[in-house]
């Protein structure tokens, strides 16, 4: 066998041989090698392009630079397309690195290598390159039939899976989603089993896990939930996939809707019985027969006449039936008759048929064929008529033909004229014949249809009804009731669905065609689901309702409970329905219950009953049912849908409301404010004693709106509008106004009123008071001007207020000092703000209080900036309503002015004294703040009093001079003013107070002023 061949560059230095190589490598017992020889870099590159090479000698001479050069080059070249460099060179270490790291598939030494090791590396080499390339080459063919799988399973219109070996799924294909509405993470592994119709879903596992230990195929049917809740038939089939020992690796298989499928099966039955009833009822003897002969249908009178089941006859050739099959000569003569009907021949001759032993009727036997379109035999009808009395009567025997003939073409006018549809197709699924109703559902005439396929006028749905044709031709076996959901070029866009039953038409055992029944079914599909999705509703609503619900039939049959029914009364449905409910009432109520519930059944009148209905703990409870008959849309009695309150609880309250409304009305003649109640529309009924007492009026005055009377002019229009609008919608209605009194005198009333509702929240009345705000109005208005002076007062005095909490955080501040914005203050501490050490007083102030709960008042010196500033600083605790610590309310006066003051007065005291004492002058000092004046014992003496004696400005006032007591007031009143300078000088007389000496006073002094301009200090 001749050896592979494979093509081997040599590339060598011109001085060295090329044969040696040569040699050695074509005694290689695997390749036969084609070698190729070049000692030029720029020719061995061309040779690199031009030729299919399996791998490359090199050999590495010194200097080295040249060949490194040309293998980088090389490399990057041709990159992944390079084929194996075997180098050769001298025993170099880092030679042999560098050519290996640079892409050689292996380095030998020259001077000791032989040939085997050189026909070994450039072998293994060249196979080492071959296995990656096929490796790749495999890869890339793996990721492309992934592809194409992938491609495959999204195209293929049904469900497609794949699952692990361990039986968890591991995909779906788009149909999956689109069908179950479901993601991703709600569809891997078993979490899809979630959709499985609860009646199959434990069947469908158990045989899923089945089939996982087993490795058999898996096929199953069931019901899966749509993304519209609604379940569709499924066939769902798997197959495991195996590795090349047989093991398991994986599973893959489909899902495959056949709703339509089962459904057809129920439509094909009912086809079936509606044929048979037509047949049935036809007069003889009627059947249906292949062109073959082969009986498929035989109407009842015919079987019964010869005692004989559909079994014994329907399949067979027809004349090897029992009817036929006594006489050979009989037998040729019918199956000559068959042969030449089914080319299309009519034949009708008289025969003698076999009823039983020795029992025999002649007929007048025909033998019509049914053509299709094309003019070809599709059925043979047989008939049989008794001629028995033929001879008696021949007129009888024409009108009995005729009437035969009526029936078949009665038969032919009903497959037209029906009102569903029907039609005939061949094996390829052309039309072949259809009647007007399925032609109008299709929105074609008929002559469209003849000779088309489905697929040709229907493609909407072609795809899901030729599967199942498809599968009838195939099996011979009908599909009925199948539900069909698609267009029609009737009503191209709307959605329609129709019932379909599909029936296989024979030859013998093959199928020629297919017959089909199609009845539109859209509005009972709408309807279905709308009454469907009604029941769901009354029974949600039923079972949610705060009542008991209950429904009848109209014989009064109760057909219904909701669910709180069973729950109060502990009954069951058997216990609880028909008129078991009668018997969860109290004895004594029993009877006039059953008999109002009766008679209001037997008038078709809504009743209202109030009982005592056992609760499920053995105790009695007040219930109120009411109910009233419903009817059909045509007026058809339908019977009761009634509800029970439990309204224990209401007549407890309403024992208690007679009880309390004595008391309140008790109460509400006593208290202090006018009360008045009116009813849902505004109208008053009634006022207490403290009303009539005030206004001197009367009920008849006062009631409905008279109240006007007794208003201020000037404001009812306002307050019947307001209070109007407030009856209108509900809301909570308060007003401030006057009312006259009986004396004529108006006071000022503050006015409320509530609406009373009951449980649903309807208006039942309004309750409303008037209270006398006479006093606390005028006390407002009081507090409302000092309020406003405060403020005028408070914005010029140099004071700042403000709030700090349990963290010493500022909260709120009123006139902050140092230039600082509120917003720069509120939320911080004072170590935020001031000096660490103006800062950490404070705050040690400021604990103090909170620790103990007890207000201080300092005088603080506060450095902010490098700024000094002096302040009389109050603090007092905030308590809650639980009287719990919440933070400090503080006060800083600013002293500045008044520190400055004292110093500089302190100063002038000092000067003055020793001027005072060396002159022997009187002095004062009058405190303007706290109105304290003090006099020296040399001033005292100028005024005739002793150095003890007690004094104050109005002695000085009265020790005056009466002629010079209003002038002296005058020049003290303006050197009081911040204008004048504060300066004092004058002169003027006194009369001693004790001793009554008259004396002339010189009179100097000076006036000291705030920073605000008010005056603090005249000495």
């Amino acid at each position: 066998m001749s050896k592979p061949r494979r093509t081997v560059l040599v590339a060598n230095d011109p001085s060295e041989s090329n044969d040696s190589y040569e040699d050695q490598l074509q005694q290689d017992v695997t390749f036969a090698y084609q070698i190729l020889t070049e000692t030029d870099n720029a020719r061995t590159f061309a040779l690199c392009r031009s030729q299919q090479l399996d791998g490359i000698l090199l050999e590495f001479n010194p200097p080295y630079s040249e060949k490194q050069e040309f293998l980088s080059q090389l490399k990057a070249e041709m990159g992944e397309n390079c084929p194996p460099i075997i180098a050769i060179g001298s025993n170099d270490i880092k030679i042999a690195v560098w050519t290996l790291k640079n892409g050689a598939a292996d380095y030998l030494i020259k001077d000791e290598i032989t040939p085997n090791d050189l026909r070994l590396a450039m072998r293994k080499a060249i196979e080492n390159a071959e296995l990656r390339t096929s490796i790749e080459q495999d890869r890339a063919a793996r990721q492309a039939s992934q592809k194409r799988n992938l491609e495959l399973a999204e195209a293929i219109p049904e469900i497609v899976w794949t699952g692990e070996a361990t039986g968890l799924i591991n995909y779906w294909n788009q149909r999956w989603y689109e069908y179950t509405g479901l993601s991703e993470a709600e569809s891997m592994g078993l979490a899809g089993a979630s959709i499985i119709h609860p009646n199959e879903r434990d069947r469908t596992l158990e045989k899923w896990h089945q089939a996982i230990a087993t490795g058999e195929k898996f096929e199953i049917e069931y019901r899966l939930r749509r993304w519209d809740g609604i379940y569709h038939w499924f066939i769902c089939r798997g197959l495991p996939t195996r590795d090349s020992q047989g093991e398991i690796t994986g599973w893959i298989g489909t899902i495959t809707d056949i709703d339509q499928i089962e459904q057809s099966e129920i439509q094909i039955s009912r086809r079936e019985q509606q044929i048979r009833r037509v047949l049935d009822s036809l007069f003889i003897f009627v059947g249906v027969m292949t062109p073959s002969g082969v009986l498929i249908e035989a109407n009842q009178p015919a079987l019964t006449a010869a005692s004989l089941q559909p079994a014994d006859v329907v399949g067979k050739p027809f004349e090897e039936t029992y009817w036929w099959a006594y006489d050979r000569q009989i037998q040729s003569q019918l199956r000559d008759a068959i042969e030449r009907a089914a080319k299309g021949e009519i034949i009708r001759y008289d025969v003698k048929v076999r009823l039983g032993e020795n029992q025999f009727l002649i007929i007048d036997f025909a033998l019509v064929p049914l053509f299709d379109q094309t003019g070809r035999v599709e059925y043979l009808i047989p008939s049989g008529i008794d001629i028995s009395d033929r001879l008696q009567s021949e007129a009888l025997l024409r009108e009995s033909q005729a009437q035969l003939q009526q029936q078949l073409a009665e038969i032919e006018a009903i497959y037209q004229t029906a009102p569903i549809g029907l039609n005939v197709l061949d094996r390829d699924l052309r039309f072949v014949r259809i009647n007007q109703h399925l032609a109008k559902i299709n929105g074609l005439n008929v002559e469209a249809h003849l000779g088309r396929t489905v697929r040709e006028l229907l493609p909407d749905i072609a795809d899901t009804v030729e599967e199942l044709l498809h599968f009838i031709l195939e099996t011979g076996e009908p599909l009925l009731n199948i539900e069909i959901s698609g267009e029609t070029p009737a009503q191209p866009g709307v959605k329609r669905t129709w019932l379909e039953q599909f029936i296989p038409l024979k030859n013998g055992d093959r199928v020629i065609g297919i017959s089909t029944v199609c009845e539109e079914i859209t509005e009972r599909k709408q309807v279905e689901e709308a009454l469907r999705q009604s029941e769901e509703r009354f029974r949600n609503m039923a079972d949610n309702a705060p009542m008991m619900i209950w429904v009848t039939d109209p014989t009064g049959y109760c057909i219904y409970l909701s669910k709180s029914w069973y729950e109060f009364t502990g009954q069951t449905e058997t216990t609880g329905l028909g008129f078991g409910w009668l018997d969860a009432l109290h004895p004594d109520d029993y009877n006039s219950s059953r008999e109002i519930f009766f008679q209001a059944n037997k008038d078709r009148q809504a009743f209202q009953i109030e009982y005592r209905l056992r609760h499920q703990n053995g105790e009695y409870r007040w219930a109120i049912d009411a109910a009233s008959p419903w009817f059909s849309e045509d007026g058809e009695f339908k019977g009761y849908i009634g509800s029970v309150v439990d309204i224990s609880d209401r007549k407890q309250m309403e024992a208690i409301l007679r009880e309390s409304e004595e008391r309140f009305r008790t109460l509400a003649d006593n208290i202090s404010q006018f009360a008045w109640m009116a009813d849902e529309n505004g109208w008053i009924f009634w006022y207490n004693q403290r009303w009539f007492d005030y206004t001197g009026t009367t009920l008849e005055q006062m009631q409905g709106w008279g109240w006007q009377q007794v208003h201020h002019p000037d404001r009812v229009e306002q307050v019947v509008e307001k209070i109007s609008y407030c009856f209108k919608t509900g809301e909570i209605w308060e007003d401030t106004f006057r009312l006259r009194g009986k004396d004529g005198q108006y006071r000022w009333f503050l006015s409320r009123a509530l609406p009373i509702r009951d449980e649903a929240g309807n208006i039942l009345r309004w309750f409303g008071t008037n209270t006398d705000i006479t006093e606390l109005r005028e006390t407002e208005i009081a507090l409302q001007q000092t309020t406003e002076r405060l403020n005028i007062a408070l914005k010029s005095a140099p004071i700042t207020l403000f709030n700090q909490d349990l963290a010493l955080r500022y909260t709120w501040i009123y006139n902050p000092t140092f230039s600082f914005l509120e917003q720069e203050i509120i939320g911080k501490q004072d170590a935020d703000l001031v000096s660490p050490e103006s800062a950490a007083y404070l705050t040690q102030l400021k604990q103090q209080v909170l620790d103990t709960g007890i207000g201080l008042r300092k005088e603080v010196k506060i450095t902010q900036d490098g700024k000094t500033a002096y302040y009389d600083l109050t603090i007092d605790p905030i308590r809650d309503s639980q009287n719990a610590l919440v933070g400090i309310t503080c006060a800083a006066v600013d002293i500045n002015d008044r520190k400055q003051a004292e110093e500089a007065l302190r100063q002038s005291e000092d000067r003055l004294r020793m001027a005072v004492e060396s002159a022997q002058l009187g002095t004062w000092d009058w405190n303007l703040t706290s109105n304290e004046l003090v006099w020296d014992a040399c001033c005292k003496a100028m005024f005739g009093l002793p150095p003890e004696a007690e004094i104050n400005i109005e002695k000085f006032f009265q020790a005056l001079h009466p002629d010079d007591r209003d002038r002296t007031e005058e020049v003290m009143q303006n050197s009081l003013k911040r204008a004048s300078g504060g300066q004092y000088d004058i002169e003027y007389r006194t009369i001693g107070i004790q001793d009554g000496v008259e004396r002339w006073i010189a009179a100097r002094g000076q006036v000291y002023f705030h920073g605000n301009g008010k005056p603090i200090r005249f000495v």
